[in-house]
């Protein structure tokens, strides 16, 4: 994993034009992972790219992340 997210982390910096194909199966390899996803909204947010938060997708998946770390009396 630290190897991919080495690459990924390149990737992203470079700002390659297979960045988001890249993004998209770090994420269904490693989304049941917490810590994991932490590192890849990490990227995700420190990217160099104008669109960082404009596909909806990215906000979906960060939104349903951050949803189940909420404890429960906090939302009510």
């Amino acid at each position: 994993m630290t190897d991919a997210m080495a690459a990924l982390s390149a990737a992203v910096a470079a700002q390659l034009p297979t960045c988001q194909q890249l993004m998209a199966e770090f994420e269904q390899c490693w989304r049941h992972d917490g810590l994991i996803m932490d590192k890849w909204f990490m990227l995700q947010a420190t990217s160099p790219a104008k669109n960082v938060l404009s596909t909806q997708y990215v906000l979906y998946l960060l939104i349903r992340h951050l949803v189940w770390r909420i404890p429960i009396e906090y939302v009510l």
